[in-house]
C-alpha cells in the first residue's frame, strides 16, 4: 500500500511539472532572428484583434494575426513543419502582394507580404527559409512599418499566434 501511494504521488508530481511545461512551451519557430512584433503606427496596430474598420455590410473587422517587423528582402523562415499548400494573397485586386499557406496536422499558418522561394506542394521544416519579405510600405505609404503578417489556426480555430512564438 505504501509503495502504491508513493508511486501515485510521484506520478502526480511529474504530471504537474509536465502540465506547467506544456502550457509555457513555445510551439512556433520565430520567422526571423531577433523577432519583434509591430506595435502601432499611423495606419494601425499589428497585434491580434486590432480594429480594422468595417466590412461593407457594417460588421466590424479585426486583425486576424500578428505582424512581425521585417526589412525588404529579408529571408523569412517557416514557423512550423508542414506542407506548403498554396500561395495566398492579401488583396484580391492586387496580386503583387503574396504569401503562403503552410499546414500540418495541428496548425494552418497563413503568411503575407513575402515572396515565396519554395514550391507549392513541398514540405518544409520549421526554421527553413520559405521566402523574402516584401516592403508593404510601397503599397500603403511610408507611415506603415514593413512587416510579414502571420495568421494561425489551430485545429481549424483562429488563434492569437503571439504567445506561441
Amino acid at each position: 500500500m505504501k509503495k502504491t501511494a508513493i508511486t501515485i504521488a510521484l506520478l502526480l508530481a511529474s504530471y504537474k511539472v509536465f502540465a506547467k511545461t506544456k502550457t509555457t512551451m513555445k510551439t512556433l519557430t520565430n520567422i526571423k532572428p531577433n523577432q519583434k512584433l509591430r506595435e502601432c503606427d499611423p495606419l494601425g496596430c499589428g497585434h491580434f484583434g486590432a480594429n480594422r474598420g468595417y466590412y461593407p455590410n457594417g460588421k466590424r473587422r479585426y486583425h486576424q494575426g500578428v505582424d512581425v517587423l521585417t526589412t525588404k528582402g529579408e529571408p523569412i523562415k517557416s514557423p512550423i513543419s508542414g506542407k506548403v499548400v498554396r500561395e495566398s494573397h492579401p488583396y484580391s485586386s492586387d496580386l503583387a502582394w503574396t504569401g503562403l499557406l503552410i499546414e500540418n496536422d495541428i496548425y494552418a499558418v497563413k503568411m503575407w507580404y513575402l515572396l515565396p522561394t519554395i514550391e507549392i506542394g513541398s514540405y518544409v521544416n520549421d526554421g527553413d527559409v520559405i521566402g523574402i519579405s516584401q516592403d508593404v510600405s510601397e503599397k500603403h505609404g511610408s507611415a506603415m512599418q514593413t512587416h510579414v503578417h502571420v495568421e494561425v489556426r489551430k485545429n481549424g480555430v483562429l488563434i492569437d499566434p503571439a504567445p506561441l512564438f
